[in-house]
Parts: C-alpha cells; sequence; structure tokens
C-alpha cells in the first residue's frame, strides 16, 4: 500500500468524464483491471509476455503479486472528476445535473470513506469564451457539496486548471477558489490547484523567458502539481497527429523545462497519457454466444500492444525524473503499478549496496565497485529508497537493506540523513 499524506505524490491520477462518476468508482475501476488482468495476464509469467519483460528476471514474481494486492486494496489514488476533455461539450442543463450528482457523490464517498485518498474536479479553461462556464462549475459544485456537510478536510482536494497560459487565468482561479473556501466555511489553501501544460507559451513566454515560475506564483500557496499535457501541446508546435505522444522530442524539452523551472519548489510534476487504451475490439451481445478464435487473438493482440505502449511511456517518464502520469481507462491501472514496482526492484539491490557504502564512509566521496558516490549521487540514492517507499514498491526489510528506517524516508531530509551520520557518537 503507498503511505499517504497530504504531501505524499500518488503515481497516477485517473481521469473520468462528470456523468461517469459515482462515490465507488475507485473499487469499479479496480474490479475491471482485475478482471482483465485474469483474463490476458492470470500469472507472472504471462504479464512479463504481455509487457515485454524477461520472465526470468528475479523480482518478477514479487512484482506481479505487489501488483494485484495494489489492486485489490487501493486501486485508484489520484481521481480527476473531469468537467473538460473528458466530459465533452453538453448543454448547461445537463452539465449542472451532472455537478450536483457529483457533489452529492462526493460526499457520499466521504462519508463513507471509499472515495480514493486524492481527489478533484478539471474545470473548463479560465479563458474568455469559458471563464463564467468555469467559475459556475466551481462554485456550484462545492455549495452543493457543503449543502450535504461533508468533512471536506479529510481528502486533500485540488482544482485542475486545463489549458494555461498566461498567470491572469491562474491568479483568477486562486481568487474563486478562495470566495468558495469562505462560503463554505474552510481553512485558506484547503483546496489547491493543478496546473496543466499544454501549450509552448506556457513554457516560453512570448519575451522569451520561461513562463512557468509566474504561473506558479499566481497561484499563491495553492499549487500542489503541474501535469503536462501532450497532445494539446504537440498539436500546437504543428506536429502531426501520426507523430504525437509522449516519446516525441517536443515532449522531451517541455517535460525537461517543467523540472528546470520548477526543482526545489515542492511542486508535483505529472506527465501526461498513454491514449492507446487496452479495449478488446471483440465482444460478444450475451453469454450464450462465443468469440472465434481469431477474435479472440485479436482481443489478446490489441491489448498487449496497449500495454506494451504503456509500459514504454511510464518507463519513460520514471527515467525522467516524473514519477506520476495520466491512466485513461481501467485496464491501464494493472500496468502503471507494475512498471512503476519494477523500476524500483531493477535498481534495488545495487542501489542498497551503494547506499550503505555511502553511509559507512559518513557522507565523504566514495567509489563502490565502478560507481563514483559522492553527496550529490548519494542525494540520488536517497531519493530512489524514499520514492519506492513512499509508493509502495519496496518493504521495510526492503528499505533496511539500504542501511534506512521508516524515519529517515518518512520523516527526515537528505540533509537530516548526513548531520545523523556525521555527529560524533
Amino acid at each position: 500500500m503507498t503511505r499517504h499524506s497530504a504531501s505524499t505524490q500518488p503515481i497516477h491520477t485517473v481521469y473520468g468524464g462528470a456523468h461517469l462518476f459515482r462515490a465507488d468508482i475507485a473499487s469499479k475501476c479496480g474490479a475491471i483491471a482485475e478482471h482483465l488482468l485474469q483474463r490476458y495476464a492470470p500469472n507472472p509469467e504471462k504479464f512479463a509476455l504481455a509487457v515485454g519483460v524477461d520472465p526470468k528476471v528475479p523480482w518478477l514474481e514479487q512484482v506481479y503479486n505487489r501488483a494485484c494486492t495494489k489492486l485489490k486494496n487501493e486501486p485508484v489514488e489520484d481521481y480527476r472528476i473531469d468537467f473538460e476533455d473528458g466530459y465533452g461539450y453538453r448543454p448547461d442543463d445537463e452539465k449542472d445535473t451532472h455537478i450536483q450528482q457529483c457533489a452529492r457523490e462526493v460526499a457520499r464517498g466521504t462519508k463513507e470513506g471509499i472515495l480514493p485518498p486524492f481527489l478533484g474536479i478539471r474545470v473548463e479553461p479560465f479563458q474568455p469564451e469559458t471563464k463564467e462556464r468555469a467559475r459556475h462549475t466551481l462554485d456550484f459544485f462545492f455549495n452543493t457539496l457543503a449543502d450535504q456537510e461533508p468533512d471536506l478536510s479529510s481528502i486533500p482536494f485540488v482544482i485542475t486548471l486545463p489549458k494555461v497560459l498566461t498567470s491572469q487565468s491562474v491568479s483568477s482561479l486562486s481568487e474563486e477558489i478562495h470566495k468558495v473556501e469562505q462560503q463554505c466555511g474552510l481553512n485558506e489553501e484547503t483546496i489547491g490547484i493543478e496546473l496543466m501544460i499544454e501549450h509552448p507559451r506556457a513554457i516560453i513566454s512570448e519575451d522569451g523567458s520561461c513562463a512557468l515560475p509566474a504561473l506558479i506564483q499566481a497561484a499563491g500557496n495553492r499549487c500542489r502539481a503541474v501535469h503536462f499535457g501532450a497532445y494539446d501541446y504537440t498539436a500546437a508546435c504543428e506536429i502531426s497527429a501520426l507523430s504525437q505522444g509522449l516519446g516525441h522530442p517536443s515532449c522531451d524539452f517541455a517535460r525537461h523545462m517543467m523540472q528546470a523551472a520548477l526543482a526545489g519548489s515542492g511542486v508535483h510534476l505529472s506527465d501526461g497519457a498513454t491514449t492507446l487504451l487496452p479495449i478488446e475490439p471483440h465482444r460478444t451481445a450475451n453469454t450464450d454466444e462465443e468469440l472465434t478464435t481469431e477474435q479472440m487473438k485479436e482481443n489478446l493482440n490489441s491489448i498487449y500492444r496497449a500495454w506494451r505502449e504503456s509500459y514504454r511511456d511510464i518507463r519513460r517518464s520514471l527515467h525522467q525524473g516524473f514519477y506520476q502520469g495520466w491512466d485513461l481507462h481501467p485496464g491501464q491501472i494493472p500496468i502503471r503499478y507494475f512498471t512503476v514496482f519494477s523500476y524500483f526492484h531493477e535498481g534495488l539491490e545495487l542501489a542498497a549496496q551503494r547506499f550503505r557504502r555511502f553511509q559507512e564512509q559518513a557522507a565523504q566521496a566514495t567509489r563502490s565497485g565502478c560507481h563514483f558516490d559522492d553527496v550529490a549521487t548519494g542525494y540520488g540514492l536517497f531519493n530512489f529508497f524514499q520514492r519506492a517507499w513512499a509508493c509502495g514498491a519496496i518493504d521495510e526489510h526492503q528499505l533496511e537493506s539500504g542501511g534506512l528506517t521508516r524515519l529517515d524516508v518518512e520523516a527526515g531530509t537528505f540533509q537530516d540523513l548526513i548531520h545523523k551520520l556525521i555527529e560524533p557518537a
């Protein structure tokens, strides 16, 4: 299980249209994910085949079982009720019906304790043509929610702002949230903001400067995360739909800019979505029908192709230091957990050796095998264990293999560890 706190970074955000949201959305997503997993990859070896992993790796069974346990106990870490792209264009009356329904379901889920650990809504862009509608969505949702009297302080709640272009749009949202908090009797900054970077002008402003710091500053202390929208971004760069995707070089540039601009800010970074979904092209109309052998083969190939693309995209994100990403379909969730857990298990043994050696030398520059580890790489190794522990990839015994305790990674920092190491006995 993930070790959650208000400051913990979830490893994914599941987006779903507001018309689909119910209080038990997490368990429903988990049931669909488990069904696909049992049908197409019911054991570690078949899962390895599905995503293209060597079935002989020593950690395969442990990671597969850990992912299955995660699906049963906590299939969704973060969920975003979507009133934008995932919702589509609908009449205002229909939108209002769904806003009320979502608010009541959030209240029910809060009281029953069945919501994901992190939750939020994505409103319409705060741009001239949709700003008033976005304000209405925000106000109507929270006023309806407040009437149900749930304990809103029990959930880290955020508002996701799409299509961000100017700091004025961010500050306008922050002001609206402040009004909502006052109306609903919430403490200031109870509700956070997430910004979606979906246009080159949100990276580089017209005068050539980096636009990101001003956007974060406009949110005040509310900005919790910045999410990358790869497909809007590449479209704005006039990249053909045939070449769009998380692996395009222009996306690498945007992610690196986000990292450089926000390093040390405490704002979480999230990558976008793999849009190839694990959906079966053939289904039977009723239980009496059976698929042909060829149809079953096409289903399996379709699922495996989507899973492999998700696996590659998530691996790329992790390699680039993006530990969170989007999932658009329940069938992507097993891949998310397996990929993240396997990423940390692949490097666990070597990381443990290097970090124990680093600590034995009391934070002095050290050489371990072919690796030269100074304070900078020591910090990277500490970050490895801290994130592996936070997301539930490793257990306490594996944490201790690196010479660390729960207290070190949950309540401490790398600097705290350094001070502990160099203090006289």
